[in-house]
């Protein structure tokens, strides 16, 4: 085999894989896709345990295989994560390493509120994580408060991108197709349709992160005006079971069981998205979520808490105040066809594109010639 041959472009995305679907493994899910369809050669390094359905699709834990890669093959190393902590700038040293052993270029996407670690770390703990960053090529932040706290870490920012991290998807009928015939009936059979997801049941200073308890106060809010309400709740990971238990109990307590549904299998969520009147982000902490772009690609009205800056198009409620919530969604569904047509005009995004820039800087004029950017 020739140098030339053995040296050949390659994209490696780190990261979680789904399934199941959750923020990062969509994000990393639809930059491979969109960076087949653009021919340009990818392998997946799952962070987590994933079943195999390609052989550019690796087990983090397959090291022979993707060393062989890294050397083989010039690679932009594309790691992501969701938050800086010590246990990710363990990995981030080792990658960085490698990559420049191997030499190859890292890059790195925060997609969660990085800040939320390194504003509680000691200083020597701290310099532990900055010094993990020092090899990274390129940096992407999802939105500006990622940014503002990777700062926090005496990050160059000539060495920064914002980007978002939404990619539109490609619909699929066998995607709709996954979805039982009990949940399709459920959205058939109920108006106006809300929805709201969560990676996981979890916590955040001691009350519910994604705010499903909301959702279920929202629902029997909204009931006597709204009686063939359904609110769907999609849960990618179920964990914290007694709490998912409390939260069925009260439902079925306050006889909500004709209007609110929890689906705790991982299924495609824009697929529930584009059967939606609504969607609800009442999270009490988030970064740039996927999910909130996603709604407003598919132009359905979109109410968020006021936790992080959210894009144009979001109606804002205060966090975990279920009064203003309430009163947004009604607001929302009264004047539905307004909110809508509000929507249209939003223009379109193009993260891809700026990510293929990126990647350019690394494989020169030549590769962007090729790919045709």
């Amino acid at each position: 085999m020739s140098r030339k041959e053995e040296r050949r472009e390659r994209v490696i995305l780190v990261g979680r894989y789904p399934p199941p679907f959750g923020g990062v493994s969509v994000h990393v899910y639809r930059l491979r896709e969109l960076l087949l369809a653009k021919g340009i050669k990818s392998t997946v390094l799952a962070v987590l345990s994933t079943p195999r359905t390609s052989e550019d699709i690796l087990s983090i834990r397959a090291i022979h295989k993707w060393l062989w890669v890294l050397i083989r093959y010039k690679c932009a190393v594309h790691i992501h994560v969701s938050t800086l902590d010590l246990r990710n700038a363990v990995s981030i040293t080792a990658a960085s390493l490698l990559a420049e052993l191997t030499r190859n270029k890292l890059l790195l996407t925060v997609h969660g509120t990085a800040g939320i670690e390194v504003n509680r770390l000691d200083p020597l703990r701290n310099l532990v994580l900055r010094t993990a960053l020092v090899g990274v090529y390129h940096y992407i932040a999802v939105g500006a408060p990622v940014e503002q706290n990777l700062l926090k870490l005496h990050i160059d920012a000539e060495k920064m991108s914002i980007i978002p991290g939404f990619f539109p998807p490609v619909p699929r009928m066998e995607d709709s197709e996954e979805i039982p015939q009990n949940i399709r009936d459920f959205m058939r059979n109920r108006t106006p349709v809300l929805t709201a997801n969560a990676y996981a049941i979890d916590f955040h200073n001691g009350e519910d992160l994604y705010g499903v308890d909301l959702c279920v106060d929202l629902c029997s809010n909204l009931r006597q005006a709204y009686p063939q309400l359904g609110f769907i709740f999609c849960i990618s990971n179920v964990a914290h079971d007694d709490y998912l238990r409390r939260l069925q109990n009260k439902i079925a307590a306050s006889n909500l069981q004709d209007n609110f549904l929890f689906v705790t299998h991982s299924y495609n969520f824009y697929v529930f998205l584009m059967q939606s009147d609504l969607f609800v982000r009442p999270t009490n902490t988030d970064g740039d979520a996927i999910s909130v772009r996603e709604a407003l690609y598919f132009k359905v009205p979109t109410i968020a808490s006021d936790v992080v800056p959210r894009p144009q198009g979001v109606i804002l409620f205060k966090s975990r105040d279920i009064d203003d919530l309430t009163a947004k969604v009604h607001d929302a569904l009264d004047n539905h066809s307004s909110y809508k047509a509000e929507l249209k005009s939003l223009e379109p995004q193009r993260n891809f594109e700026k990510i293929l820039n990126i990647y350019s800087r690394i494989f020169g004029d030549k590769w962007r010639r090729q790919i045709g950017i």
